[in-house]
């Protein structure tokens, strides 16, 4: 590995380059002279932002009330209310900005935004574009803007003005890697962003292959409050043939596929009779996965309904899943498509990550969250189809609004050399040590932890025996011989810590709720909880994991009565599967 490090100085360090990295260092460009953009791959080729298709729908003043109570009530009544309206507030204001620097919305014939439903919708709405093409239009923005990017390099940890992890001071940097020279970087900054995406934890990640979880690590690890960690535990639609993994259910759901089972039965109606087919997606894969154990499987994704024009649009919006069923030789207007959930630990909907405000601070001064880095407390569990990228596009533009305000009125602070030292250590250490391949650990949590008995079905046996195998797989020595292996290291570093507080969260909530159903508590608890868990590291090497009472008492939207209602899709394992 390179002996010199690179120096850095800059007002303000966005860490991570999708949409809501783009949109904050794009903001905060107007306020602060100076400001970097550290992305693990090449901003527009990497992250969950490229594969998207659609976004919520502008919403009037006439209905803002409506729809804030449509979300609320969707994410279960964990949703705060104060996001929530801000999004619907703001989403109208940055799709102008995007129409305006040339985003590829679909049009109407009379030239207004196209809309459709998607996953989890009633009365709100998606608008449709491609996303590799808006990453396109963000990418030329950071660089009209003058920003400064610093591709292929990944963000390792935090600099503190007290040298300190927990810090009991504040934010004044970062320190990462090249993941192509290996030359280690410190980057001195007033004020930090991280926006490094969605926690995906798989070994060949499904269609996003560098997101593990950097950003809510390193503030995890720095002494940020982190929330919903419970809700990681999940599956997702992503698995097609047995052969390959993309995203984009959502808009196929929305423009009118069906779930149908090996009797060609139309199933997820029985566990979801209002939205059906259009369900939320952890309860269409919890649904899934009791078709087939109960002998009713495999599950197919039929799109037999569709129009010619309807399968044009699907592959305009979606042309890397389009075109695999095209390579299977799949006409998807004359054969359903086998479809299968795949277990994951994940935040692909911002189901769990960094605690923020509504200027999107996180708990620790000098350090702000957006996109799915940060808990989206908009979903409050899941809400609906499109919230995330709407997210990322508030949440992005108000933390580089707020991290660039505050640079400006703070002074450079020193950094701790000894801290840079340790933690230029700790990310080299397993660099020409003897020890285990990072794929090697990925491969034991596919066949331990990431299983339905753990992240579908739980109940305490399974999870503290997942703790327990987390724990020694994290004290399991790691080896790396190159910058591309010592990446790996500290990805699959991030992705244990997270797992951990995933398991432990998910312990704690005894209830079911959206993503999260324990065996043992096997009902959604109103009269219980409606609690945030948040999980704090301290200065005693420990985490600590406790919940939050969501406040009610100054929310306009209330549940009507808090009971205790049985979860959709009840099941009970009869092994460890």
């Amino acid at each position: 590995m390179p002996g010199n490090d690179l120096i850095i100085d800059t007002d303000v360090l966005v860490i991570g380059g999708g949409l809501a990295g783009c949109w904050a260092a794009i903001r905060a460009r107007d306020f602060a002279p100076s400001v970097t953009l550290m992305e693990k791959a090449v901003v527009a080729r990497s992250g969950a932002s490229v594969f998207t298709n659609s976004m919520l729908a502008p919403v009037g003043d006439e209905e803002m009330e409506e729809r804030l109570a449509e979300v609320v009530e969707s994410g279960e009544w964990l949703s705060d209310q104060d996001w929530v309206k801000v999004l619907l507030e703001e989403q109208r204001l940055r799709i102008a900005d995007l129409v305006s620097w040339g985003a590829p919305f679909e049009r109407t014939a009379e030239g207004g935004l196209a809309t459709t439903p998607g996953r989890g919708h009633r009365k709100t709405r998606l608008v449709m574009l491609n996303g590799h093409r808006l990453m396109e239009v963000m990418r030329r923005k950071v660089e009209e803007k003058g920003v400064k990017v610093l591709s292929r390099t990944m963000g390792l940890d935090l600099l503190t003005s007290d040298g300190k992890h927990p810090t009991g001071g504040s934010v004044i940097g970062a320190v990462g890697v090249n993941t192509v020279s290996g030359q280690f970087i410190v980057c001195r900054a007033k004020a930090v962003v991280v926006a490094t995406g969605i926690l995906d934890c798989k070994l060949r990640a499904d269609y996003v292959h560098n997101c593990t979880g950097d950003g809510p690590a390193m503030g995890l690890r720095a002494g940020a409050q982190l929330l919903g960690m419970e809700f990681c535990t999940s599956s997702r639609l992503v698995a097609y043939n047995d052969r390959y993994r993309f995203g984009g259910s959502s808009l196929l759901q929305g423009l009118g596929a069906r779930f149908i089972n090996r009797l060609g039965e139309e199933f997820i109606g029985v566990y979801d009779p209002e939205l059906k087919n259009r369900s939320k997606v952890s309860w269409i894969c919890m649904a899934i996965a009791k078709e087939c154990f109960e002998g009713r499987g495999p599950v197919y994704l039929d799109m037999t309904s569709y129009t010619p024009e309807k399968v044009v649009l699907a592959v305009k919006l979606l042309p890397s899943q389009m075109r695999s069923f095209q390579r299977l030789g799949l006409d998807v207007m004359r054969e359903p498509i086998k479809i299968d959930p795949v277990v994951t630990i994940s935040s692909s909907s911002g189901q769990g990550g960094v605690r923020i405000d509504t200027s999107c601070r996180s708990t620790i001064p000098g350090l702000w969250g957006a996109g799915s880095a940060a808990k989206n407390l908009i979903h409050g569990t899941y809400a609906i189809g499109g919230i995330n990228l709407a997210y990322c596009n508030t949440s992005g533009y108000r933390a580089g609004e707020n991290a660039g305000r505050a640079a400006m009125e703070t002074k450079p602070a020193e950094t701790d050399k000894a801290q840079v030292a340790a933690l230029k250590k700790e990310a080299l250490r397993s660099a020409g040590k003897p020890g285990w391949l990072p794929d090697e650990v990925m491969h034991r949590m596919h066949r331990d932890i990431l299983t339905a008995g753990v992240c579908l079905f739980k109940n305490v046996p399974r999870l503290k025996a997942a703790v327990k195998e987390v724990r020694e797989l994290a004290r399991a020595p790691l080896t790396s011989d190159e910058p591309h292996e010592v990446v790996k290291a500290n990805e699959v570093k991030n992705i244990l810590a997270l797992s951990e507080i995933s398991l432990e969260a998910s312990l704690l909530r005894q209830e079911s709720r959206d993503s999260h159903y324990r065996e043992d508590f096997p009902y959604r608890d109103d009269q219980n909880w409606l609690k945030w868990i948040a999980a704090e590291a301290t200065p005693g090497g420990r985490t600590r994991i406790e919940a939050i009472p969501v406040p009610y008492e100054k929310y306009r939207v209330k549940p009507k009565e808090r009971r205790r209602v049985p979860y959709p899709i009840q099941y009970t394992l009869k092994q460890n599967t």
